[in-house]
């Protein structure tokens, strides 16, 4: 009876604790850059902890899907550095018992981690620890059930009691796992782990990989991307990094001062190298048919997206006609000055007239109907009479694969009519 209520006694003790210290377990919350709303705990005067704001486990779930824990958050303007991810009452773990979270990423800011960190979280299939974190606690992936990987940072030094007990991802943390599990170590070290019996008794596929850390990036990605084309490996120490630029823009140089791409380098130490991406430069190439009718301004060379005013202005006697523009426009164009926005290379030719036709006769065209096709000029309803065709400089031409441009067709005595031709 006396051992009873000691026992009685304990447990009271435990929860009269529990329940005064989970009235504040956190000190405020504040959004992820991934949308789920995390709790902090004030830590000091420049750090915090994330921390589990439940009082007991049979609260509902509050982090769910692909979480991003920052690196700083704000609160009444003060900005802290997220240096824990901490454990508070008994089995309260940040994440513990979330049922529907399915991956997280950890800053480097994070260096501690309490038990049961991650403990219960079934649907948890990813999870990126950095190089600050140095020791695996207690039960901080147990119950994992669907965990089939985890990327632990360079930097851990203890991984702590049943760390991964029941979880399909090493005495009792490798327990119970596939002796066919791969485990990937540095390059030149498989005879250092086949000697030790924690590591030997539990695995046989070890797998050599370099130890170096290459990340790539471009320095605008609304301008282009980069990638790791191919990764070294312990044989080979070269990779490939390739660099692809988006529509308007073309690859400049790597951050490393080169200008290859794709680019191969050979690791020796930890390397991150950025792709940096240039406007394209293009030309705009402006004419007159005839510059003794005209002039035009609003050639030269231009940035992708750059807007351009071309103006056409006629000399006296001759008036302008149209724009003809190469590629991208399948009619001349009329208006005068145009706008336009450069995405290409572009070839325009302004077309000027003479005010008058003089010299060419004619009558009513009146039931004569006249049109280009495909680089000639057709004439119907005027059957039996002669077609004369004339360039805007007045000089007879072939009714033969016309150039783009503006001619006058005589037909028999009818009054000249102007056409334009377009390929």
């Amino acid at each position: 009876m006396k051992r009873t209520k000691t026992l009685l006694a304990l447990l009271a003790a435990l929860t009269f604790t529990a329940k005064v210290y989970g009235q504040s377990p956190y000190d405020f919350s504040a959004t992820a850059p991934s949308g789920q709303t995390l709790y902090y705990k004030i830590s000091d005067s420049a750090q915090v902890s994330v921390v589990n704001p439940r009082t007991n486990n049979s609260d509902s779930n509050y982090v769910a899907g692909d979480l991003v824990i920052p690196e700083t958050v704000s609160y009444c303007g003060t900005t802290y550095t997220v240096t824990g991810l901490s454990t508070h009452n008994f089995m309260m773990g940040t994440f513990y018992n979330c049922k529907t979270l399915t991956s997280v990423y950890v800053p480097n800011s994070v260096k501690t981690m309490g038990d049961y960190v991650f403990g219960y979280c079934p649907l948890l299939v990813s999870v990126h620890l950095p190089d600050s974190i140095t020791s695996i606690p207690n039960m901080a992936f147990e119950g994992c059930t669907s965990l089939p990987s985890i990327t632990i940072g360079r930097c851990v030094r203890n991984i702590f009691s049943d760390a991964f007990l029941h979880c399909t991802v090493g005495y009792r943390a490798l327990w119970n796992i596939p002796d066919t599990a791969r485990v990937y170590i540095p390059c030149g070290s498989t005879s250092s782990y086949a000697a030790v019996p924690e590591w030997n008794n539990h695995f046989s596929a070890f797998i050599e990989v370099p130890t170096y850390v290459l990340e790539v990036s471009a320095d605008d990605e609304t301008h282009g991307s980069a990638e790791i084309v191919s990764e070294p490996t312990c044989d080979n120490p070269q990779a490939e990094l390739l660099a692809t630029a988006n529509e308007g823009y073309h690859f400049d140089h790597w951050s490393n001062g080169s200008t290859d791409n794709p680019l191969t380098i050979t690791l020796t130490t930890d390397t991150s190298l950025t792709a940096f991406f240039a406007l394209d430069s293009l030309s705009v190439s402006v004419v007159s048919n005839d510059e003794t009718m005209g002039s035009v301004t609003g050639g030269g060379t231009y940035a992708y997206g750059d807007t351009v005013t071309l103006t056409a202005t006629a000399d006296e006697g001759y008036h302008f006609e149209g724009w003809g523009i190469t590629p991208g426009y399948q009619n001349i164009v009329t208006e005068n000055p145009l706008t336009i926005i450069v995405t290409q290379d572009m070839s325009i030719i302004a077309y000027f007239v003479a005010d008058s036709t003089e010299g060419i006769s004619g009558v009513d065209m009146l039931n004569a109907k006249v049109y280009s096709s495909q680089g000639q000029i057709v004439v119907d309803g005027a059957e039996g009479e002669t077609v004369r065709i004339f360039d805007i400089t007045g000089r007879s031409v072939h009714n033969e694969a016309l150039p783009t441009g503006v001619y006058i067709v005589k037909v028999g005595d009818r009054p000249a009519r102007k056409i334009v031709v377009m390929k």
